[in-house]
């Protein structure tokens, strides 16, 4: 989702200088694509400051695969079920 708290969360490990690489665990059947775009804007500026990897788990599909592109290197099991970023439903 759009979480103030979780982005605020990130600013304080990337200021963090005890922190010297970040490691987010993603298990996540998507969610809010602004909270996805969010998340991976501000991983790519920490990135900037320290290495960033996405560890994809059971599920990391729609926003959570976009989060997971904003990592310097992404780790997924064969079983990982991602992808399908941008995928609209419809109906009237």
């Amino acid at each position: 989702g759009d979480d103030q708290r979780f982005y605020d969360l990130l600013t304080d490990v990337e200021e963090n200088h005890k922190a010297k690489a970040v490691i987010i665990w993603l298990d996540t059947p998507g969610g809010s694509a602004v909270g996805g775009e969010e998340v991976f804007l501000r991983l790519r500026k920490m990135a900037e400051v320290k290495p960033v990897v996405a560890v994809m788990r059971s599920m990391s599909t729609s926003a959570g695969y976009m989060i997971a592109l904003g990592a310097d290197h992404i780790i997924a099991r064969e079983g990982t079920i991602t992808g399908s970023i941008g995928v609209l439903i419809e109906t009237a």
